[in-house]
């Protein structure tokens, strides 16, 4: 795999951000899907956490740039370059992160790694957590994000190759008791799909939440702040319901089982936060 970030450096300090957004660092196309490099490398050797999505958006592409951008100006090296982009951009954004570490508080998965709540995971406890995706370099699909299910990607020799050669393959790397948490039935099921093929332990997987980028009323079901008497007629979210309801289930199955794996002196008996 080529080295794709020396060049992605190099056309930020010649044109900054915008040199990204004008031409990004192809990785590889075909007729229908397109992917772009943005620093992913970085990993933290001692994350228990792994949060899993499916692939960086548009917004991931102009953030990761732009934090680039900043870095670059104030002569950061490289290293802290990855991990500035892996704790600055990748889960990041002003939807996603706030979603997402509301989605974490509420089952209080935080506390199961020794942190004392979700946003501390993006500070001082940045290296307690490793954030993953199946497919780490932008792709799209006819110039949408791609947010197709697990057996499109295999299907598709582009896209398998990466997932295969940057996600399965680096699963190893990754702490041999980590908690996984997939973030969308994509990811989850790309988890699932490592889980069969012996390269995590099924009881490392912790469960699903849904993608926190989602707009609207989905994170607001799912975290019990309204009812399904709550959404209109025609809100998308009633169609997403029983996966919903199955998750929520799922995700607190889960932590209670790893509670009372590690010990309930640990642990307050109230879950849900």
């Amino acid at each position: 795999m080529a080295n794709y970030i020396e060049e992605y450096c190099a056309r930020i300090r010649r044109g900054g951000a915008r040199a990204i957004a004008d031409k990004p660092v192809m990785v590889d196309q075909d007729g229908t899907y397109t992917m772009v490099y943005v620093p992913f490398e970085h990993r933290n050797a001692d994350a228990r956490l792994v949060l899993v999505s499916t692939t960086p958006g548009h917004t991931h592409v102009r953030l990761a740039a732009s934090v680039t951008e900043e870095l670059l100006l104030a002569h950061t090296p490289g290293r802290s370059i990855q991990r500035e982009n892996k704790r600055r951009v990748e889960l990041g954004g002003r939807l996603v992160r706030p979603n997402l570490i509301r989605m974490l508080d509420h089952f209080r998965v935080p506390e199961l790694i020794g942190q004392p709540h979700a946003a501390a995971l993006w500070n001082d406890g940045f290296g307690a957590i490793q954030p993953l995706a199946l497919l780490p370099h932008a792709t799209t699909r006819r110039g949408l994000a791609f947010d197709g299910p697990l057996d499109e990607l295999l299907d598709v020799p582009m896209l398998r190759a990466v997932f295969e050669s940057l996600f399965l393959a680096r699963l190893g790397q990754c702490h041999r008791q980590a908690l996984y948490i997939g973030l969308g039935r994509t990811a989850w099921a790309g988890l699932r799909h490592a889980a069969g093929l012996g390269l995590i332990d099924r009881g490392q997987l912790l469960g699903m939440m849904p993608v926190p980028a989602r707009a609207g009323s989905m994170v607001r079901y799912f975290l019990r702040e309204i009812s399904a008497h709550d959404l209109s007629p025609n809100d998308p979210v009633r169609h997403r319901i029983a996966w919903l309801d199955a998750a929520h289930a799922e995700m607190e199955a889960g932590v209670r089982r790893v509670r009372a794996a590690t010990g309930p002196a640990n642990h307050p008996d109230r879950l849900i936060a």
